[in-house]
């Protein structure tokens, strides 16, 4: 990302990045909730999630041809510049090669064995930056850098499978038209709401260069967005981990689903406020330093992304408890809410307040969609949203009321030093003595760390 962004303007910089997020939008069309009624039947039963994992691999496949061929006619008829067109083109390669390899990874986390995964990432994403370096240096062209993306994307789906089929399962293709319904049926809900979840992620950038394109924003956008994707990466491993878990939970009716949503919407809450004040402040600063000068405009836009990372990460988990419940229909009605009131209020808001309401009409729809999956999992789980959700609430609301109100009289250091003071009061009477525990094995287990460098 440093490199592109300094190698490249900030034009075609951003039209790289549109065009990741184009086809990313894509990714839960090929996998039609698949992995999520992987994980659930692995889960619960490792005999029967075998051949779910046939009839996954059967329908992925048939899936991809059909994603991608709507995302070739989508491209050509929507990208009238020949540059950008082409670039859009290539990128569907990356479609083919991630979606496999994203389900070799479903794979992994069903079966819970996740060293495979590490072992991949290991390989395939260092040679992607290696590969991709050598070309924006030897011949600085954006196009071969979307050629190197989507073929290390397929190089990786075909070690992955050649994995899964040495050591996991023998692949082959399942024709049994009766579990191919049941799994495609279970599917389709999850992969819709997924879809619709990832528009208000995907989305801003995607809506911002067909109704603002007239200068450098684009690129401004995609470098502050940048900061959000790497940062949900994290959530997004946790998520695709926790399912399994989550499943034997649900069937066993133990209550850990219930801890695991409370302790999920306290620690977004609380650490999304951290990352947002801390972006808020550095943010513009880092980014010029990091990025040049030609990008202070991302600078000043990072904070206000960085927020969305609270109702994005608390959506997310959330959302993943209804999975394994089996609440599809419900989950698929607050992400349809959600994605509705982005797509219908980005245009006015992005006319209005330019970039920024790209960023705050997204983090509108992803709240509407946390909410209304708060209030149906309240129905099916005897949740404390009093300790889980209306006190840390409260907190994280007067802990950015007191810094952006201090922020005119005090300077930003200072105003951050009282924000987090305001946090720590808060924290302390909103965290249960579980939540302490854990967050001070954690910061001793930091400490020693770091003395062990020193």
């Amino acid at each position: 990302a440093v490199i592109l962004a300094r190698v490249f303007s900030p034009n075609i910089y951003g039209m790289i990045n549109y065009g990741i997020a184009l086809y990313l939008l894509f990714i839960p069309l090929t996998k039609m909730g698949l992995e999520i009624v992987l994980s659930r039947d692995v889960g619960q039963d490792r005999q029967q999630g075998a051949q779910t994992a046939l009839i996954t691999f059967t329908l992925r496949i048939v899936s991809i041809a059909l994603a991608t061929a709507v995302y070739v006619i989508l491209a050509w008829f929507t990208e009238t510049e020949p540059p950008a067109r082409l670039i859009v083109f290539v990128f569907s390669f990356a479609l083919i090669g991630r979606s496999l390899a994203m389900w070799t990874e479903n794979i992994y986390a069903a079966y819970e064995a996740n060293r495979y995964s590490f072992r991949q990432q290991s390989i395939f994403r260092p040679l992607e930056v290696l590969l991709g370096l050598l070309v924006v240096f030897v011949w600085g062209e954006a196009l071969l850098v979307v050629v190197v993306h989507g073929l290390v994307w397929c190089l990786e789906a075909i070690y992955g499978l050649t994995v899964i089929n040495r050591r996991i399962l023998p692949l082959r293709l399942n024709r049994n038209l009766s579990e191919l319904r049941r799994v495609f049926v279970q599917g389709l809900p999850l992969g819709a709401a997924l879809l619709l979840m990832a528009l208000p992620y995907q989305g801003p950038l995607i809506f911002f260069r067909h109704l603002n394109s007239v200068d450098n924003s684009l690129g401004q956008l995609a470098l502050a967005m940048q900061v959000l994707f790497m940062l949900s990466q994290i959530m997004l491993a946790l998520g695709i981990v926790s399912l399994p878990v989550l499943s034997r939970s649900a069937a066993r009716q133990d209550g850990k689903d219930c801890l695991f949503a409370e302790t999920a919407i306290r620690f977004s809450l609380f650490f999304g406020t951290i990352l947002a004040l801390l972006g808020t402040v550095f943010g513009p600063w880092m980014t010029v330093q990091i990025f040049g000068e030609k990008y202070t405009q991302a600078g000043s836009l990072v904070g206000p992304v960085l927020w969305l990372i609270i109702p994005w990460a608390t959506g997310h988990a959330l959302a993943r408890v209804l999975m394994a419940r089996k609440l599809d229909s419900q989950l698929l009605f607050c992400a349809l809410v959600g994605a509705v009131f982005f797509s219908l209020s980005i245009s006015e808001a992005v006319l209005r307040y330019g970039v920024e309401g790209a960023i705050w009409s997204a983090g509108a729809g992803m709240i509407l969609t946390t909410l209304l999956i708060v209030f149906v999992l309240h129905g099916h789980l005897t949740m404390d949203l009093r300790a889980s959700l209306k006190k840390p609430g409260v907190t994280v609301l007067l802990t950015a009321s007191g810094f952006f109100s201090l922020m005119q009289v005090l300077g930003p250091m200072l105003s951050l030093l009282a924000a987090f003071v305001i946090l720590a009061i808060g924290c302390r009477g909103c965290l249960t003595p579980q939540d302490l525990v854990w967050f001070g094995q954690t910061f001793r287990w930091l400490i020693k760390k770091i003395s062990s460098k020193k």
